[in-house]
């Protein structure tokens, strides 16, 4: 007869063929352990719910369309003798709107 335990949350089982009874005490410990995880992760996602409602997300997603507006204003086509090219001058490379041909310089 003999347990063992769960890597996360240290919850007791029997190991198969030892003929561990199964116990009210091991049983009720294990839920305790479940109901006191639920607990903190609800904790943790209402948190997060709290900073998403708060405009911390929302900021961070206008703050990243000016930068993609500034990049995409800081871009030039450039199409002297056949040549049909759009160049971007940006700290970082643009994640979008390159094409193969198109020229990147880092400012």
């Amino acid at each position: 007869m003999s347990y063992t335990t769960t890597t996360r949350l240290a919850l007791q089982k029997a190991v198969p063929g030892t003929s561990q009874p199964f116990e009210t005490s091991v049983i009720n410990s294990n839920w305790d352990k479940v109901d006191a995880e639920a607990v903190a992760v609800n904790t943790r996602v209402a948190a997060v719910e709290t900073t998403i409602a708060g405009g911390s997300v929302n900021a961070a997603n206008t703050a990243t369309s000016a930068t993609t507006a500034t990049t995409a204003a800081k871009a030039t086509r450039i199409t002297a003798s056949g040549l049909d090219r759009l160049v971007f001058v940006a700290a970082t490379a643009p994640s979008s709107g390159m094409v193969a041909g198109d020229i990147w310089i880092k400012a």
